[in-house]
Formats: structure tokens, sequence, C-alpha cells
């Protein structure tokens, strides 16, 4: 699905652009491909490339090569194209989809190009839950994309925080450097099925080489089986044995199930349906929809 992000660009007329006498195209060299852009709205738009032509001026180069900018790595072609694309565009449009998107935020942030970042945190932001919000705050962090950093760790503490926790959890960096121990005082106090299976999925994929072999025995009191078999994919993991095993647990699981609970309600007479309740050991059996039922431990 592509999604188009508008961008609240102060606008540069073409009219500017040739009136400004410091203004001319320049010719950015990636990957041996080229791209080009207005001086005006590079400067305006990026602090690297106004660092960039600052240095030039201080410098005093005044040569054909002075708008000519050639880029040896931190970049592609394709994702600073995107950004370039929409700061050319009249109708200020960013193109960006799932596929794109952490490319492309990459790039705005090594170019430090505020619009485009925010647009991509955006972007990011309308599709956040707890299964990707653990990578997302990483990529973030990785990238210095502040913005994007501070909303997910604020979903994921959010979520994770319980009032009856003795385990003081200032920020989400403390959870994934914590030791194996202090992670099980905090895993103890999560009550919520789903947020638990979160939690540990996001402490094990920071440090995968180190931690992949205490997954299983951290999910031992996960009741996985009743959450939908799509809730479970968690970014980072999707290639591990023990969570590819659950996932199809999970999906068998929630098809008998489910024909269980059809074939119950056929069975019963109308009477007996308004006073039927649901099952006495507290499980909230999925048909389906992640966001409406909530399985506690």
């Amino acid at each position: 699905m592509v999604d188009s992000v508008t961008l609240a660009l102060e606008k540069v007329s073409i009219k500017d652009v040739k009136d400004n006498n410091d203004d001319s195209e320049v010719k950015i060299l990636i990957d041996g491909r080229e791209l080009r852009c207005s001086r005006t709205l590079l400067v305006q738009h990026s602090k690297y490339f106004k660092a960039y032509f600052d240095f030039q001026i201080q410098d005093g180069a005044n040569d054909d090569n002075d708008n000519t900018v050639i880029i040896k790595g931190g970049l592609d072609y394709g994702s600073t194209k995107v950004i370039l694309d929409a700061l050319q565009d009249g109708i200020r449009l960013i193109r960006l989809d799932q596929d794109n998107v952490q490319s492309v935020l990459q790039a705005s942030a090594f170019l430090q190009c505020q619009i485009a970042e925010q647009a991509c945190a955006d972007f990011i932001l309308n599709n956040l839950s707890l299964g990707n919000a653990f990578s997302v705050f990483s990529l973030a962090v990785n990238c210095g994309a502040t913005y994007l950093a501070e909303a997910a760790e604020n979903y994921i503490l959010d979520h994770v925080r319980t009032l009856r926790s003795k385990t003081t959890l200032d920020s989400v960096l403390d959870l994934l450097s914590m030791d194996l121990k202090a992670l099980k005082l905090l895993l103890a106090d999560i009550e919520n099925n789903y947020v638990l299976y979160c939690t540990v999925c996001g402490w094990v994929a920071y440090d995968l080489d180190n931690r992949s072999e205490f997954l299983e025995d951290l999910l031992k009191d996960v009741i996985y089986e009743i959450v939908p078999a799509d809730a479970l994919l968690i970014d980072g993991l999707e290639d591990h044995p023990f969570v590819q095993d659950v996932i199809r647990g999970s999906d068998q699981y929630e098809k008998e199930s489910l024909k269980a609970k059809l074939s119950y309600w056929q069975s019963v007479s109308e009477t007996s349906r308004n006073l039927s309740k649901w099952p006495k050991f507290g499980i909230v059996v999925s048909t389906g929809n992640n966001n409406s039922l909530i399985a506690y431990r």
C-alpha cells in the first residue's frame, strides 16, 4: 500500500528561485547515479547541504564543480530521490510505503531533513503496535530520530508499566539493558498475556545473538495459543524457530477453538445461551479480532 504524506514546506516559487542570484541547480551523485535539485531548497530543508555549501563559501571555492556533490556512503539513491522529489514537487507530497519508509527515514536523518523525517515518523507511528514498537524504537535511536524514539518509547512504557510493579522503569533502554534476573522480576508483574509476550520478544531481539536461548523459557507462562497468529509476528524474530512454532500452534488452536465454540452455541438452547458465562479459568478465547479481546494469565 502506497501512502502520500503532505509536507508542510515553506513555499518557494519558481520565480523566487530564479530571482535568487545565489541559487542554481545542484548535481548530486550517489552510487554513480545523478540527482538534481535547487540549491535554495537543499539549503532550506537540509542541514547537511547547508553546512556543505557554507563550507564552500568559507573555503572560497568557485569553479565548475561547486554545484556537484558526490556522496559516498550513508545514502542510497532511491531514498534520496523520494526526499528530493518531495522538496521539488509543487504538490508537496512524499511517497511513502511499508517497503521504503525505513530507508527514507535513514536518509532523512543523514541529510538532517527534519520535515521528511517527521513525515516518515508519522507514517510509522500510524502503523505502530507492540509487535513492532521495540524495533521502531531501536531504529529511531540508531538514526537519531528523536521524535520517533520518544513516541515509540512512550507507547511501550504505557503498556509495560503496571501499578503493582516493584521495578522502576524510566526508559525503554532501562528495560532492554536489564539482566535476566531483573527482567524476570519485571515480567512477574505484567498480567496482560500479549504485553508479556511482546516484552520478552523485544528484550531478546535487542541482543539476539546472546539472548536467543532464553526465549522459550521466558515465554513459558505466556498462553500464546490464544493470541491470533498474525499478532505473534515480532519484528526481528520472524525467523526464530520457536516463534515460528508458536505462530503455527496459535493458528491451529484458533481454528479448533472457534469450531468448538460455534458447535457449542448450536447445541444449547436459547435460554442456556443467555445464562452462559465465559470459561471459569478466565481466558477469553480469541476469535481472530486482536483489538477487542485481551487474555490474562
